[in-house]
């Protein structure tokens, strides 16, 4: 579509995300409510940023990172209520079995460990410190081990 700004409307399906809509001129009003942030306003910050050479572009950025096709994506769940710490961030990859974090208690005497079902890049997880049972943490796509620089799962 050409467009440097839009609102896209995903929803999970049995097949996976599906897009609904794409919308050009995005209604930015429910999540700068969510969030307090300036969406529109923090835009223009960081191309003003990216213009003096302060910061990378997004362009920039995209264009150093390789195109990925994703075979199936996994969304890894609490086994356990209780406080999250989260050792992986967005775009990272994440090897069959690798531990992602930790669910401690609060005073740390008991504690599960998050893993991997299956090997491939983390595109989404929480952002809550504190987790209930069966909550979605993190959400990986799977993908050639070869696209991912892993070694072959065992």
């Amino acid at each position: 579509m050409g467009l440097r700004v839009a609102g896209i409307d995903i929803l999970h399906s049995n097949h996976g995300p599906v897009v609904m809509e794409v919308n050009s001129s995005p209604g930015l009003e429910g999540i700068e409510n969510a969030t307090d942030v300036d969406i529109a306003g923090s835009i223009g910050v960081l191309r003003v940023m990216a213009h003096l050479g302060m910061i990378v572009s997004g362009k920039e950025k995209i264009a150093q990172m390789p195109s990925i096709e994703a075979r199936s994506t996994k969304w890894v769940r609490a086994s356990w209520s209780e406080l999250l710490h989260l050792d992986t961030e967005l775009g990272q990859s994440a090897a069959k079995k690798h531990c992602l974090g930790v669910i401690r208690d609060a005073f740390g005497d008991q504690s599960v460990k998050v893993i991997a079902p299956q090997s491939g890049i983390v595109i989404g997880h929480t952002q809550h410190p504190f987790v209930n049972r069966g909550d979605a943490i993190a959400h990986i796509a799977s993908a050639d081990n070869e696209q991912l620089s892993l070694p072959p799962e065992a």
